[in-house]
This record gives C-alpha cells, structure tokens and sequence, in this order.
C-alpha cells in the first residue's frame, strides 16, 4: 500500500525562509530604483535651475552692454560711475539692491522694465549690472590701482543673476550665476556701438 509523500518540516522552513529572502530582496531593489529616479529628478530640476540663472545673467550682460555703450559720452567716459557722481552704479559686494538705481536693474528710464529684461514677468528685477575700472594703473607704473578713474577706456561690465528663484544650491550654500567681461570704449564710434566686450567669463559665484 503506497502512501503520499509528505514534506519534512525542515524543508519547508527552507522554502519560506528563500520566499522571505526574495521578498526583502525585491524591497530593497524597489526602493533602491525609487532613490534613484527620485535622485534623477532632483539633478535634473538643479540643471534647469542652473540653465535659467545663467540665460539669466546672460540677458543682463547683453542689457548692461547696451545701457553702458550708450553711456560713455554723458558720464564723463564712465569716470561719473566709477568715482561715484552717479552713485550706485560701480559694483560694491555690500550694496543693498533696494537702494539702487532702477537703470542696473533692467530699468533704462530708471522707473520701467525694458523689453525682455524682466524675464518671468513678474514685475521684480532678475539681473543686476554694474561695473568697475579694470587694473589700468599699474601697467603705467603705479604702485596701486585707482578704482575711481578709467584710463583705458575699458571697465569691467558685470551681471548677476539676482532671481531667488534661479538661485543654486550647492552643498548648503546658495549660490549665483555671475558674467563678468572686458567692456571697451571704440574711439570713433557712437550709441550702442561704442562699445564692445572683449572677453566673457562665465561663472557660478556665492551670494545672499
């Protein structure tokens, strides 16, 4: 008489202890795809982050070129915003963005936005161009630079992407997409041609 094959209990502990260990591991796998596209998903929205800060301060460079080229003529070739007779206009780390004038926040008329220079539309200025006298002194023998004084006819034209909204965060620091470049007066040349950028260094900088 035959009888039924019956499994041990020992070999039954054996197969639920594989299922447990499948289950846990397919638990780690789906969590560990989770952190991953959640990963994913966060570098992708810092790089467009990043992208918008630096079109940014790329408006308010191509902003500033225009306002300062036109400028050099009536601002004593620029020496009235270096030596602070129109204040607010030479680059200071400890200005205060309220206090400054409406023309180096895309404000060419000092009270509204030109076309373009408010980038989202929402009323509040994105960029802040400035600018301050390059190192034009000492290659004609001074011992130090006259900051309140161009020489050369070239000053550094600057433009900071001033947006909270496009303002990176990089290891618990926020930080600001920054153009600095070479601006050079044509001698010859009048309006938005009489002047030029001569280098362009992009950059990410610190901020508040």
């Amino acid at each position: 008489m035959s009888h039924p094959l019956r499994s041990r209990p020992s070999e039954r502990g054996a197969a639920l202890v594989l299922a447990l260990f499948l289950v846990a591991l397919l638990l780690v796998l789906g969590v560990a795809m989770i952190r991953i596209a959640g990963t994913d998903r966060v570098d992708a929205a810092k790089m467009g982050v990043r992208e918008r800060a630096q079109i940014c301060a790329e408006a308010g460079l191509q902003y500033g070129r225009r306002f300062f080229g036109q400028s050099y003529e009536t601002t004593h070739n620029w020496n009235d915003y270096l030596d602070g007779t129109l204040a607010g206009y030479r680059y200071d780390p400890d200005a205060v963005l309220a206090d400054l004038p409406g023309q180096v926040l895309g404000k060419s008329n000092g009270t509204s936005f030109d076309a373009g220079a408010d980038l989202d539309g929402d009323g509040r200025p994105d960029f802040w161009v400035s600018v301050r006298d390059n190192d034009d002194e000492r290659p004609l023998g001074a011992i130090t630079d006259l900051p309140t004084r161009d020489n050369d006819e070239s000053v550094i034209l600057r433009s900071e992407c001033i947006n909270p909204a496009w303002r990176i965060v990089e290891g618990g620091q926020e930080r600001r997409a920054v153009i600095e470049a070479v601006f050079t007066h044509i001698q010859g040349s009048s309006g938005y041609g009489n002047a030029q950028i001569t280098s362009n260094s992009p950059d990410i900088v610190g901020g508040n």
